[in-house]
């Protein structure tokens, strides 16, 4: 092999490569530049040479893709070049890739220790090829644009957009990547707009609902009123009880003086009787001492006399007590009549009471109910500032989102593919989603994702299968963005008829013999 070509300048090129035996190819030199194109009709090993540079780039055991009836092992040589630094990676067989690296400025060429990982570290495995892309998953695909998208949030536009809002974005973690994060905090302040619009939409049903149950109309303040009438009847109440009491000891008292006055009577109508018997006696004692030798007769006569005279003195005093009695027995009718007067009297009053009291409790009703309209007023009241605050919150919000939204435009325009959105997982262009992009948009949309990624890595290289998805300008506008960005293309075109050609940077270069046509069938790739 012929040593090692430097391109004057940028960053590592793949400046040559050999193939013997792999595939269908017998053998393969090619000098590339920086747009290879290379053309040829289904199975003329095309995509044999493209599989070829991956496979050296990104390891792997060569035996299983050994050219059938080959005597040799499959070999592989990729030379790299830069500026300052030249790279030689040897491959054959089943044998772990050897690595090498130009000793300064001199010719003396060293091993790379721990290849694999040197080779990990110089070249993008999983977006050197645009079929990786169109071949991913939705998760997958996203992740890869993402991954070549280089932005940076505004952070300080970021914070006075957020404002009073910024603990809503507090669970996005900062070190995502921009679009992904101001996605989250985008879905966490629509969330939380969605939030307030629905419990203003509850806080206002609510009210809604209440008013309905309270008269449009206030009822009259009675707490007046029923303050006077409590005060009536309680007054009321109090005098009749006064009157009661006093009426009731009026009678008692009438008639304990009455019976106490008619024991007294009697007590000395029995007395003084008694003594007049006592007195009669003792006289007729002393007289019968005197005479009563004169004759028996005479004291008999006297004896009944005196019985005449007591039985009519005590007819005197029975007369007399029953006399008494009456008189008290008349002074108790007269009394217990007028209480009796009296009571009808109260029973009147008591009867006007109860009727106050009767329209004291219809007015206590009324104005508990009017309470109960007042506390149903004011939870409305309640109700309907929430709802307020509610509103102007999700205003606030809206604000917040429509900031969002102009900066997700900012960093927008810094995007390589205009019109381009991610929404969590999901692209979309202009609106549309990927799903629904025509082929050629999704090649294209691929090449910039393969192109961006591969400026990141230290051998900036792209290869890109079936592009006669393209016409030859679209293949030629892809080539002048790759070539741009100070990429390596590699490029593999189906024609309809022809052997294999390959264009270097617009010339035919290299030479390929094929004796056993078959392309490699290999995950992300075709012939």
């Amino acid at each position: 092999m012929e040593s090692i070509t430097r391109i004057p300048s940028g960053g590592l090129r793949i400046t040559a490569l050999e193939i013997r035996n792999l595939w269908g190819v017998a053998e393969a030199i090619i000098k590339p530049g920086s747009r290879n194109i290379i053309r040829g009709a289904n199975g003329t090993g095309k995509t044999s040479l493209l599989k070829a540079i991956e496979i050296a780039l990104g390891g792997g055991a060569l035996g299983q893709y050994q050219r059938l009836g080959s005597k040799g092992p499959p070999e592989l040589v990729l030379e790299i070049s830069g500026p300052t630094d030249s790279i030689r990676i040897e491959r054959e067989g089943d044998k772990p890739p050897k690595v090498l690296r130009r000793v300064g400025q001199s010719a003396a060429y060293e091993k790379v220790p721990a290849p694999a990982t040197f080779l990990r570290g110089l070249f993008d495995t999983k977006g050197a090829n645009p079929f990786t892309f169109l071949g991913a998953s939705d998760n997958d695909r996203a992740q890869l644009l993402l991954e070549a998208l280089d932005l940076e949030m505004d952070e300080e536009r970021l914070t006075a957009t957020l404002g009073a809002d910024a603990d809503l974005a507090s669970a996005v973690l900062p070190n995502l990547h921009p679009l992904i994060r101001l996605a989250l905090i985008h879905d966490a302040i629509y969330s939380a707009r969605r939030g307030c619009n629905v419990e203003r939409d509850a806080k206002h049903k609510a009210a809604e609902q209440l008013k309905r149950s309270v008269p449009a109309e206030r009822l009259p303040d009675l707490s007046g009123e029923i303050d006077e009438l409590e005060g009536k009847v309680l007054n009321d109440s109090e005098i009749i009880a006064r009157e009661t009491e006093a009426n009731d000891g009026v009678l008692r008292k009438t008639t304990s003086e009455l019976e106490d006055e008619s024991r007294h009577k009697i007590d000395a109508l029995r007395v003084g009787q008694e003594g007049a018997v006592d007195k009669a006696i003792a006289e007729l004692d002393r007289w019968a001492d005197a005479i009563r030798a004169d004759t028996e007769k005479q004291i008999a006569d006297r004896e009944l006399a005196l019985a005449a005279r007591s039985k009519a003195e005590g007819i005197k005093l029975g007369a007399t007590i029953d006399g008494v009695i009456s008189q008290i027995k008349e002074a108790i009718s007269t009394a217990t009549e007028r209480r009796e007067r009296l009571r009808s009297t109260e029973d009147g009053e008591k009867a006007l009471i109860a009727k106050d009291r009767e329209q004291l409790a219809k007015l206590r009703e009324q104005h508990a109910e009017s309470d109960r309209h007042e506390n149903t007023r004011r939870q409305i009241s309640r109700f309907e500032e929430s709802a307020g605050a509610h509103h102007a919150d999700s205003l606030r919000l809206t604000d917040v989102l429509k900031g969002l939204e102009a900066l997700k435009r900012q960093l927008a325009e810094k995007l390589p593919i205009a019109g381009l959105d991610i929404s969590g997982r999901e692209i979309k262009v202009n609106g549309v989603p990927w799903k629904d992009l025509n082929k050629g948009q999704k090649g294209s949309i691929a090449g910039i994702v393969a192109v961006e990624r591969a400026k990141k890595s230290k051998l900036p290289v792209v290869f890109f299968d079936e592009a006669e998805m393209f016409d030859n300008e679209h293949i030629e506008a892809i080539a002048d963005v790759v070539n741009a960005a100070g990429v390596q293309l590699f490029a593999a075109v189906v024609v309809r008829d022809g052997e294999i050609e390959i264009e270097a940077d617009g010339e035919l270069t290299g030479s390929v013999l094929i004796d056993a046509p078959s392309d490699p069938t290999v995950p992300g790739g075709a012939a």
